[in-house]
């Protein structure tokens, strides 16, 4: 007040120029303030003294910072003091924890008609309101952020023109781009170029109609990495508005570990774990597809159906681990005998299937040639402790008076047994002329002369390098391993073993004839120069038809 007591003229005229300003002071919201040089306040309209509850009166004279600020200097940030500096108006910002508030402090300096600075008038904005606004919508914001840079999943969103404006750290690992590099650019350099075209008439379909067909659902697709390679993405899709624009945000994860696991689990399923085969489902289903085309491409298709002979045997005598692998070599050997284009599955224990794709008019003989030729051979060089040994039968789809699946593998099966209980698969046939004759020393290829034995009077039907059928006047028990001995003109003994593979009563229903039984018995434990000898033997009865052989 010093500065309107010493100049009362100054002060008049500055009470004038105030005075009309009052009324309109008073109906601001806003607290205004008049201070002088002094920073003491020489006028305060109404919303200053209801804040504080003081009547105007009490506040004249008063430094505005210890009313105001509750100091008893002025505080750093107060623009009037920036404004006594610079005779420009201050604008600051701060909470005044003695209100309680948060303000906008405008400073503006005052002059008189002379251009003398007399004082300064501070609006004082209430921005709490505002203010707590601000702060929610930032912690809104940083908590998204948060989120958005923690997810496990890449969050991309788009405009309407198709630009990226939002790029998570998750989506720089999963496709390759940096935020630098993705921000601003178009989406598409995320899709394989065949999709490009209709994403784009996707997104415009939206923003002139609103309708959408991915919009608000989930969609495995494939997306593309930054060095070209393609993967498939679940992507959940959905669009927002701000200020009149639309955007998209896409939920992406990447499911290629998901994609395999699925792949192996459908594998699983269909593929027997043993012999890499397919399973009897996987053979059921590829078969049930095959058979549609077939059908309606009227094609032919056939099915064998095989058995791995004496598998108890092996497992018995060897162990269940050679058990397995006598598996596993009919496998490879149904797997290098057939075309790719044929479908091979084990189906059961020890029961194999092919379904054999438009096959040779002659295709029962031409399996009995080519595949038991396989399989001789396979005898031949392995040195297994066992034989392979099959049963087999094929029924075949005749387009013209179809059947299911089901009904040709019942009928091929059927065929199998009828094989497997009268003969032993890989027995020779016998040389005609030969049945029934006398077992007698005969010359062999080689020069030495060799001798086969079984026991008392048995009789032998006929040999091969797999097996013998034996006729006996006692049945031969399939638990006993039975000796077989090769006799050489220089005294060396050649001993095989051999096992039941299937006996049967010769009887036929005949009244009092004597018990006669039928015996096939396969060889096992043949190593190379057994197999040898045996082979160099066998031929040589095949040379000379006229050797009197087989019988004891």
């Amino acid at each position: 007040m010093s500065d309107f007591q010493d100049n009362k003229s100054s002060g008049k005229a500055f009470f004038e120029e105030i005075t009309e300003w009052q009324q309109t002071f008073d109906a601001i919201p806003d607290i205004i303030i008049v201070i002088d040089n002094h920073h003491k306040i020489v006028m305060a309209n109404r919303s200053l003294t209801l804040k504080l509850g003081i009547d105007s009166e009490a506040l004249l004279g008063k430094p505005c910072y210890e009313i105001i600020h509750n100091l008893d200097k002025a505080p750093g940030y107060c623009p009037c003091i920036q404004s006594d500096s610079t005779e420009t108006e201050q604008i600051a910002e701060a909470y005044e924890k003695h209100l309680d508030c948060h303000y906008t402090f405008t400073a503006t300096p005052l002059f008189n008609s002379s251009g003398d600075r007399i004082g300064t008038v501070d609006v004082i904005r209430d921005i709490s309101v505002r203010k707590l606004t601000q702060e929610a919508l930032l912690d809104s914001e940083n908590i998204f952020r948060a989120i958005t840079e923690s997810a496990t999943d890449a969050i991309v969103s788009i405009d309407k023109e198709d630009n990226i404006v939002l790029w998570n750290q998750t989506a720089e690992k999963m496709f390759g781009y940096t935020a630098e590099e993705a921000v601003g650019n178009k989406v598409t350099i995320l899709m394989p170029e065949k999709y490009r075209a209709a994403h784009k008439k996707g997104i415009s379909r939206y923003v002139s109609t609103g309708k959408s067909k991915v919009v608000g659902k989930n969609h495995e697709v494939t997306a593309r990495r930054k060095d070209g390679k393609e993967f498939p993405v679940e992507l959940s899709l959905s669009s927002w508005e701000r200020k009149d624009d639309i955007f998209f945000t896409a939920i992406i994860r990447d499911i290629t570990r998901r994609r395999k696991l699925e792949q192996k689990l459908l594998e699983a399923s269909l593929t027997d774990e043993l012999t890499g085969l397919l399973n009897r489902r996987g053979f059921i289903t590829l078969s049930e597809k095959q058979m549609q085309v077939s059908k309606r491409y009227k094609r032919r298709f056939s099915i064998l159906f095989l058995d791995l002979n004496e598998m108890k045997q092996i497992n018995d005598n060897f162990g269940h681990k050679k058990g397995d692998q006598a598996l596993t070599d009919l496998a490879d050997l149904l797997k290098k005998s057939f075309r790719s284009s044929d479908i091979i599955a084990r189906i059961g224990g020890d029961e194999f299937t092919v379904l054999i794709n438009e096959p040779d008019t002659d295709i029962d003989k031409t399996i009995t040639n080519n595949f038991m030729n396989s399989l001789q051979t396979f005898n031949d060089q392995s040195d297994r402790p066992y034989q392979l040994s099959i049963s087999m039968g094929i029924s075949h789809f005749d387009p013209s008076n179809p059947q299911s699946i089901d009904d040709l593998l019942a009928e091929a099966d059927k065929l199998m047994y009828e094989h497997k209980s009268h003969k032993l698969d890989e027995l020779s046939p016998e040389p005609d002329g030969k049945d029934n004759r006398k077992s007698e020393r005969v010359n062999t290829g080689n020069d030495y002369v060799a001798e086969l034995i079984v026991s008392d009077s048995s009789m032998i039907r006929n040999i091969s390098s797999n097996g013998i059928c034996v006729v006996t006047p006692y049945m031969l028990k399939k638990d006993n391993i039975y000796s077989v001995k090769i006799h050489s003109d220089n005294a060396k003994v050649f001993s095989l073993s051999a096992v039941v593979v299937w006996s049967a009563s010769m009887r036929k229903g005949m009244v009092n004839s004597a018990d006669r039984y039928e015996t096939g018995l396969m060889f096992i434990d043949l190593d190379k120069e057994r197999k040898s000898v045996l082979n160099q033997f066998i031929k040589n009865l095949s040379l000379d038809p006229s050797t009197p052989i087989l019988e004891l």
